[in-house]
């Protein structure tokens, strides 16, 4: 399956001309590679095991049918020396992936022409005030990646600025100016991802060819009490299961709120990575929320069950302050501000 399964608008002028570019020190390089190596010679080998194996009987069988024909092919093709001549244009050529060098730019590439091709892959590689961005995520049978795309209405330019590996589906993304990892974060430029697992993915979109998200918001399992009194489960700081939606509170910007299949909606603090409440009268999957744009406290979500639900945060506790049932499952909540003259 090749899909789009989310995308938001990036804040405009918030992301930095020119992003931070992560290059892993030669000695890491060269474990990472290394590692790959064995771990690439040990399946190669496994698997040259069980060819042999598998192909054992079948030799027995066609070598007395067809050796008239299978000399012939040896002496045409001259395959008797073959091996040998592998082996010597190996050790001319050199090939090896240890050989392979990265540069940060291709500035400093010397195998590249030093031209008017270079300047053009460094204007298009930095990011104007004028460019509008947009974070998307994709699904590519079993790959899953994050994408930053760029406008610009001016010139007509769409391109992809650049991408990342994510370990799991996607499902939600919202982007956050809050960075956790700063004291002022006016300037964050980061983006929230909600996938298949408990676990909610801060992603920074001023920094490429990182392998890991910035920060996580860690699922958890919940504990039910072993008291025969009581039947009640213990509040969770986590979800345990896939989270469908997400919501960045612009009027409080350390709060983050997030929807899951586990029949709850998460406010979590993202200055102290925790959760600061759960919200559990949904009788269903939760796959939209969002927060109101000027009462900070008030939150809406969207259930499996048909019901649309207005929350005080305030009072977590409690019910609902207001509810709506509609007639199917609610997919996407939207509040709108109008303005009466």
């Amino acid at each position: 399956m090749n899909a789009v399964t989310c995308l938001t608008w990036v804040q405009r002028g918030v992301a930095k001309p020119h992003p931070d570019l992560v290059c892993l020190p030669e000695d890491e390089l060269k474990d990472l590679m290394s590692s790959a190596g064995g771990a690439a010679e040990t399946e190669e080998s496994n698997s040259d095991d069980v060819d042999s194996e598998d192909e054992k009987p079948r030799k027995k069988s066609t070598v007395s049918d067809a050796k008239g024909q299978t000399d012939s092919v040896e002496e045409r093709y001259t395959l008797d020396d073959y091996d040998e001549d592998v082996a010597d244009d190996s050790e001319d050529v050199g090939l090896s992936i240890t050989g392979l060098s990265v540069y940060p730019s291709n500035q400093q590439d010397p195998y590249l022409s030093k031209g008017d091709q270079s300047s053009d892959d460094e204007s298009d590689w930095s990011i104007t005030p004028d460019d509008n961005l947009i974070a998307m995520c994709k699904v590519h049978g079993e790959f899953f990646s994050l994408e930053v795309w760029v406008s610009n209405v001016a010139d007509g330019s769409l391109y992809c600025h650049h991408d990342t590996i994510l370990s799991s589906c996607p499902l939600a993304i919202e982007w956050v100016g809050f960075d956790p990892g700063e004291a002022d974060s006016v300037a964050a430029n980061l983006v929230a991802i909600g996938n298949m697992t408990p676990n909610i993915e801060l992603w920074d979109l001023d920094v490429v060819n990182t392998i890991e998200p910035a920060f996580s918001l860690k699922g958890k399992r919940k504990r039910k009490r072993k008291e025969k009194s009581s039947k009640k489960v213990e509040t969770s700081r986590g979800h345990t299961d896939a989270v469908l939606a997400l919501s960045w509170n612009k009027n409080r910007p350390q709060i983050l709120g997030s929807a899951s299949a586990d029949c709850s909606v998460g406010v979590w603090d993202l200055s102290r990575g925790k959760g600061v409440s759960f919200l559990t009268s949904h009788d269903d999957k939760v796959q939209a929320v969002q927060w109101h744009p000027v009462e900070d406290q008030l939150l809406v979500s969207g259930c499996y069950d048909g019901c649309v639900r207005l929350f005080d945060c305030r009072a977590p506790s409690s019910a609902p302050s207001r509810q709506w049932s509609l007639g199917g499952e609610v997919e996407k909540v939207i509040l709108l501000l109008t303005l009466c003259h």
